[in-house]
């Protein structure tokens, strides 16, 4: 007596109709995936475990740990932009006409990336055809920010020395550290 040892009375462990999550939190209850191996009703309201959840607002379902967990809380990564949701946010929802544009050398695809995204991804410029890395949530449609184009970078067969103009090819030394191909004709 006296001595703590109850699991249920010191919050270590689930009893239903006591301290589980569909009895403490209807609510909060609602939002529980029936995709968990466990039911609300087997799970301890202040657990630190974690979950599947959805997200009553976009219907996503993500992880996160259920003490943390509030009814009508901000956690939904993708009502936040921070993750993508196919339908939702991604860059193909959002900016759908940059798709075209997308490089299939990316890691992901346009709808698993946020069109807010602040990583780097590889785009196809629909002018020159070059392929150049550009902050995804910086693109936008017809932003002129090929570096092909505006000649920052060099892109054989486009704005090279050696195609733009040929002519001074023979008076190119060997002794430069980059062949007529390899500056562009606007290089200073």
């Amino acid at each position: 007596v006296g001595d703590h040892a109850c699991p249920y009375c010191n919050e270590h462990d689930c009893i239903t109709g006591y301290n589980d999550l569909e009895t403490l939190d209807p609510e909060l209850a609602k939002e529980w995936s029936p995709n968990n191996s466990r039911p609300a009703s087997k799970i301890w309201r202040d657990g630190k475990i974690s979950g599947l959840w959805i997200c009553p607002d976009c219907g996503g379902e993500y992880w996160h740990y259920v003490s943390d967990r509030e009814a009508g809380d901000n956690a939904c990564p993708y009502c936040r932009n921070r993750k993508a949701l196919a339908g939702l946010n991604s860059l193909a929802d959002i900016k759908p006409e940059l798709v075209p544009e997308w490089s299939p050398n990316n890691d992901v695809a346009p709808d698993e990336v946020t069109a807010t995204a602040s990583r780097t991804a590889l785009w196809i410029c629909p002018e020159c055809g070059g392929e150049y890395p550009y902050s995804v949530r910086d693109r936008k449609v017809g932003d002129c920010v090929c570096p092909y184009c505006n000649n920052k970078k060099v892109l054989p067969g486009l704005n090279s020395l050696a195609d733009i103009k040929p002519e001074l090819i023979s008076e190119w030394s060997p002794n430069n550290d980059v062949a007529p191909d390899e500056v562009t004709a606007t290089a200073s």
